[in-house]
């Protein structure tokens, strides 16, 4: 398994930033591995389910995400699933001073020829997180624009 976590302190305000994050859709603007994410069912609640296609290990692949938790302005979490791999991502949102904390951590269980790659996956993967920073950080801060 494969685990990387980021943490972005943004201007945003904690509501802003939940309520942009809480929409798995917009992982197409700041996830550097999301190609496209469409919401397939649901509202956004518990049960809702994303096809999100990303690029992995020099392919396309289509994950079908869904909302197995979630707290209101505070916390998703999203379990994703294909026939190569098992994913957890959580993002959480805090307050601070002014603007709020966004920590993004996301785990990764490959399954198939991936699973014996994954000592070369696990850099890539914390790349991928680096660059995911980067973009939460920037479309973050557009929502104080």
């Amino acid at each position: 398994m494969i685990e990387v976590q980021r943490e972005v302190v943004t201007s945003a305000d904690p509501r802003s930033a939940f309520d942009y994050l809480a929409d798995f859709t917009t992982t197409e603007q700041w996830d550097a591995g999301s190609i496209r994410t469409i919401r397939v069912h649901g509202n956004g609640d518990i049960g809702t389910h994303y096809a999100n296609s990303t690029k992995l290990a020099g392919r396309t692949r289509d994950v079908d995400y869904e909302v197995v938790a979630l707290t209101l302005g505070a916390s998703i979490e999203l379990r994703g699933k294909n026939s190569a791999l098992s994913a957890r991502d959580v993002l959480t949102v805090a307050p601070h001073p002014n603007g709020s904390t966004v920590t993004y951590r996301a785990q990764f269980t490959f399954r198939g020829w991936l699973r014996y790659a994954e000592p070369i996956l696990r850099r890539r993967m914390s790349h991928l997180a680096d660059d995911s920073a980067a973009g939460l950080r920037r479309e973050l801060a557009r929502l104080q624009a």
